[in-house]
């Protein structure tokens, strides 16, 4: 500890007027934000490419949702009244994970959802 303390005093850390990791994430945000890209989603069992389709604007993780998971109820235990956290329901009054899959919107607005255990590689051209 007292070693790297040393060394952190005799290595100063360089001036930076811009950082590309951060331009590299503020790139991507935009680049998948687009919703007039074309992107192409393959599907790739056992090291062949066995779909291909393509989406507009980008892919989405079938669990993500707009509003908590968690909410604020009251709960009566020992003689009070206590707010506890609880499950909340989806945007669509339901429970529960809609289990582990993408979906997306192709150039027709038509929806594909896949099961996220295949492997799934993504590109602005189409590779084949």
């Amino acid at each position: 500890m007292q070693q790297a303390a040393q060394l952190a005093t005799q290595v100063e850390v360089p001036q930076m007027d811009a950082s590309l990791e951060r331009q590299n994430i503020v790139d991507r945000i935009k680049a998948f934000n687009d919703p007039s890209k074309l992107m192409w989603l393959y599907v790739i069992s056992e090291g062949n490419i066995i779909d291909r389709v393509p989406v507009r604007g980008k892919v989405t993780n079938g669990n993500k949702r707009l509003t908590s998971t968690e909410t604020f109820s009251k709960a009566y235990q020992g003689g009070y009244n206590n707010d506890v956290i609880v499950e909340a329901p989806d945007e669509v009054g339901v429970f529960g994970n809609a289990g582990d899959f993408i979906f997306w919107f192709d150039p027709s607005e038509r929806t594909g959802p896949y099961n996220a255990g295949r492997l799934l590689a993504f590109g602005f051209q189409p590779l084949l």
